[in-house]
């Protein structure tokens, strides 16, 4: 952490986010270089989409199994979840934020 950034976060806080904001800013704009100029290889890892969904689902399945003590209808709990998730989900795509 930087001299005055230890300041600004000791003396306003405010001013203490910001600087901590510009950091991340330039840190971001350094590996975004450091991408372009071949320093750091990205992966693309959308062939592992389909196992990770496939282990995903294998997880969800047994998750009724591994409930704690005191859930009385744990599938019942998991699919309200999933519900809600995607009542919101569907918040999210008609917002236009997804």
């Amino acid at each position: 952490m930087t001299e005055a950034l230890a300041l600004a976060k000791l003396f306003d806080p405010v001013a203490g986010r910001v600087a901590r904001g510009n950091s991340y800013l330039s840190g971001m704009a350094e590996l975004g270089e450091l991408i372009d100029d071949g320093a750091v290889k990205v992966n693309d890892v959308t062939s592992l989409a389909a196992t990770i969904d496939a282990r995903r689902e294998q997880w969800v399945a047994n998750m009724p199994e591994s409930a704690p003590d005191g859930v009385d209808s744990p599938q019942a709990l998991i699919d309200s979840y999933h519900e809600s998730l995607e009542n919101w989900t569907q918040v999210l795509v008609t917002s236009g934020s997804s």
